[in-house]
């Protein structure tokens, strides 16, 4: 019985694999995360622009700058979270005949409900909030997007990259 026993080294093939997934990140931590970004802050500021809605209500427009991304990478993933950070947006009392701004109607805070009741929808007794659906659609633009600004990065740092 004839027996066979080989190996193949690649000289500096962990060098090459280093330099790919440094890249890689290196284009999601900055190109990817920031379109992102900017993708969920064009479509807040699109469906909620500052300005009146009606006479009891005028918006601030603050939502798009409550956008934000952070890196949430583990081992050998690349990934990022885009969130909003409602505590950011400004709580200001009702005016006279007018709604306060990201209070409920006795001046308490409404700004973490907010983001789920605009993207979501929700009734009350006194006001209904047709569905915005913004995180969907943020998400459908990004599938569409984030992997040409990905393989646009890599392209810049010189790799050959086809998306099919």
């Amino acid at each position: 019985m004839a027996e066979l026993e080989g190996s193949i080294t690649y000289e500096g093939i962990q060098e090459i694999i280093n330099n790919i997934r440094s890249n890689v990140e290196e284009v999601v931590s900055t190109l990817v995360r920031l379109s992102a970004e900017e993708i969920l802050k064009e479509i807040l500021t699109r469906d909620f622009p500052a300005g009146v809605t009606s006479k009891y209500y005028v918006r601030s427009g603050e939502m798009a700058d409550t956008v934000h991304t952070k890196m949430t990478s583990t081992g050998n993933t690349v990934s990022f979270l885009v969130y909003i950070d409602s505590r950011e947006l400004g709580m200001y009392p009702p005016l006279p005949k007018q709604w306060g701004h990201h209070v409920d109607i006795h001046g308490n805070d409404f700004r973490d409900g907010l983001p789920i009741v605009l993207d979501q929808g929700g009734n009350s007794s006194l006001y209904a909030q047709p569905a915005r659906h913004f995180i969907q659609a943020g998400q459908t633009i990004m599938s569409g997007t984030l992997a040409k600004v990905l393989a646009n990065g890599l392209r810049a740092k010189g790799f050959q990259v086809v998306i099919e």
